[in-house]
């Protein structure tokens, strides 16, 4: 199969492009199942969708100009995987976070699991502690730091 044969991998850029670059969080629930599980939640204590999207207002709340882009994507019969990068300014407070008027550059990485046409799961994994780095909120280690 190509990429070409796979509508999953268009809906996913779908929703990552209204999501993230369109700062359209109703998407969730337009290409969300109901009882999807997000294995890696972030911090909202909403579970499943509602979870995701409440992470996704709080992202536009903390950085207004937040915009990102695909760097890869990988598919199969009903997983995409979705390496991406997303930028943004830190200039509303956000959980309790005064702005930094800082900008940070993030990476990330998410599978989504498809069934007809909507996603069911989600697994995810960014590099939150180099966005706190980047916007001085925690020390940065140095680079001569060894473990």
């Amino acid at each position: 199969m190509t990429s070409h044969d796979n509508p999953n991998k268009d809906l996913a850029l779908h929703f990552f492009n209204q999501a993230v670059n369109r700062h359209n969080a109703d998407i969730v629930h337009e290409l969300m199942a109901p009882d999807a599980i997000d294995h890696n939640p972030g911090p909202s204590d909403a579970p499943g969708r509602q979870g995701i999207r409440e992470v996704f207002y709080m992202l536009y709340t903390a950085f207004p100009d937040l915009q990102g882009e695909i760097e890869d994507v990988l598919c199969d019969e009903e997983r995409v995987v979705l390496r991406w990068t997303i930028r943004g300014t830190n200039t509303c407070k956000c959980m309790g976070i005064c702005p930094t008027e800082r900008a940070m550059t993030a990476t990330g990485i998410d599978i989504l699991r498809f069934q007809n046409g909507i996603i069911t799961e989600r697994w995810g994994n960014s590099d939150d502690m180099h966005i706190l780095e980047q916007l001085e909120i925690i020390p940065r280690l140095p680079a001569t730091a060894s473990w």
